[in-house]
């Protein structure tokens, strides 16, 4: 498996996306590139009439949707940061296990917002109006920007707005490596890079269409070059036969290639019974983990690891990444 840059086999957007001078600019790219384009009425109203679920989820992937975010308020994003900061949705990727597969539906389309300034502004004026304390915001909660930026520029344009702000912590995370236009912009270290990374059996089983292990761990090597802080994100992880030793390979590799990870976010596999049944339906051969011995019922409809397991979990995460970063913080374990 290897992430060969994407391109969408068409996109459809709506009409008012030509009154942003962003929304122009990611059109006329799009159509120097022979990609059709389409008119839609609204951006969360889309969907592909085919019957088959598996059928229709592979062909969305392969459609971007720019549309204009209407509802501009801003959310909390607990454990990871202050404030989630949505420039899209989805992404091109086909990860079995994705939470997205339930909050978005049968709408999984990779989908960017032209009204960025729009987007922005809640935001900046949090952080003009109160210059005495950092705040934090996650780019990264509703999809992964990475993915599109190539076509659409909004996490570059984003990156460098924010570095003039002193107070300001943008967060990103992903699965792509395709980072080479990020390498010249001036964040001022005020962006916090992580990559998610898993063992080779989860991302090989589970993570289809994204970076291979090393592709993610060379694309951080060339941020670190770039002087980005960097972390890591561990998730999900997942317990199989062998899992301490693969986990325990991967942060071995990490600490040989990437020793200036500050921080790692550590989340186990969960689910919901409405995420699996939709899982199941795209992936009717999924491997995953779902209500087996080890897992319980925690809350609104969520299945997760059971203590025992959760405490086999802990102890050999926080032995292993103290080994290995000594001098590195675990941010948080769900």
């Amino acid at each position: 498996m290897s992430s060969k840059i994407w391109y969408p086999a068409a996109v459809w957007y709506e009409k008012a996306v030509y009154d942003y001078p962003l929304g122009q600019e990611i059109l006329k790219k799009v159509t120097s590139l022979g990609i059709p384009l389409q008119e839609i009425e609204a951006h969360n109203k889309s969907r592909l009439e085919i019957a088959d679920p598996q059928k229709r989820f592979y062909a969305s992937k392969k459609i971007l949707i720019l549309g204009i975010k209407k509802d501009l308020r801003l959310q909390s994003c607990s454990p990871s940061a202050d404030y989630r900061l949505i420039i899209g949705t989805s992404c091109p990727g086909f990860c079995e296990y994705c939470y997205l597969a339930d909050s978005l539906g049968e709408r999984v389309f990779p989908r960017v917002y032209v009204n960025l300034d729009d987007i922005l502004k809640p935001l900046l004026t949090i952080l003009r109006n109160n210059r005495d304390q950092k705040t934090t915001s996650e780019i990264s909660s509703s999809g992964d920007p990475l993915a599109t930026e190539h076509l659409t520029g909004l996490l570059s344009k984003t990156i460098e707005l924010l570095a003039e702000e002193p107070n300001a912590r943008l967060r990103v995370v992903t699965k792509f490596p395709w980072v080479d236009s990020l390498m010249s912009l001036k964040h001022n270290g005020n962006t916090f890079f992580r990559f998610s990374f898993n063992s080779e059996y989860v991302i090989n089983s589970f993570e289809h269409g994204t970076a291979t292990l090393s592709e993610r761990i060379n694309a951080m090597q060339k941020l670190a070059a770039a002087n980005y802080p960097l972390g890591a994100i561990i998730a999900p992880i997942i317990l199989y036969d062998n899992w301490q030793q693969d986990y325990y390979s991967l942060i071995k590799d990490l600490a040989k290639y990437l020793p200036q990870l500050e921080a790692f976010e550590l989340i186990t596999f969960r689910f919901s019974k409405r995420a699996q049944v939709k899982i199941l339906a795209r992936f009717p051969h999924s491997k995953l983990p779902f209500l087996k011995n080890g897992v319980r019922h925690k809350a609104f409809g969520k299945y997760v690891y059971d203590e025992e397991n959760q405490e086999k979990i802990k102890s050999f995460f926080t032995e292993t990444l103290s080994t290995f970063f000594p001098r590195s913080q675990i941010s948080y374990l769900v």
